[in-house]
């Protein structure tokens, strides 16, 4: 049975009631927003685990995507990790959740998965006006974001920059197979938890 956490608990409870041993590949269930308290919670359990001696991370993700800043910089978080990170599609990957699945060192889907692109969106409270000035700020943050995310895409991928650029513009989704030809994944199957392994599942409350 996995170990289910509460993400809007603090870190401290968590860690303390993480087993007491030493497994090469740890499981963990991520089904969340990206947003800052689910990217704190994920890697504050990632960090415990690495500190614990796990020589390799088995991320179960299924995501609607958030926020591009917080997803980009778990990212490079993860990515900076001295453990060798699978990610794994179990439902879907939408959104700026693309840059964090594509950390993942070995990246898998599940048949009948979908990963989603589509560009960054401004984000207002209305009403609310705009000048010239402001509106060209917000446009030069929006290219900006979409630089970053596009850099990620194609560095960690076989699609083009203008391909990323289409999907951007269009909201492109992909399922399993087509993320295989393009590179998001390396092999499309089942999930599967070795008997034995530890599974930490994060939930968070609406």
């Amino acid at each position: 049975m996995g170990n289910i956490y509460n993400g809007d608990d603090a870190m401290t409870p968590m860690q303390q009631t993480l087993p007491q041993m030493t497994i090469p590949t740890a499981h963990v269930n991520f089904i969340a927003e990206i947003v800052p308290k689910t990217v704190e919670a994920l890697m504050g359990l990632t960090s415990d685990l690495v500190n614990r001696g796990h020589a390799a991370i088995y991320l179960m993700l299924s995501s609607p995507g958030g926020s591009v800043s917080d997803g980009i910089a778990l990212h490079h978080y993860l990515r900076s990790l001295p453990i060798h990170l699978t990610t794994h599609n179990i439902g879907s990957v939408n959104s700026i959740a693309n840059i964090v699945f594509l950390a993942g060192e070995r990246r898998l889907a599940c048949n009948h998965t979908t990963f989603m692109f589509h560009g960054v969106s401004l984000q207002t409270q209305a009403p609310q006006s705009f000048e010239r000035k402001s509106l060209r700020e917000n446009l030069a943050s929006v290219e900006s974001d979409e630089k970053r995310i596009g850099g990620i895409v194609a560095e960690r991928t076989k699609l083009t920059q203008g391909t990323i650029d289409t999907f951007f513009l269009e909201a492109k989704t992909l399922g399993a197979d087509e993320a295989l030809d393009a590179g998001i994944v390396h092999e499309v199957g089942k999930a599967s938890v070795p008997q034995g392994c530890p599974v930490f599942s994060l939930v968070f409350q609406r």
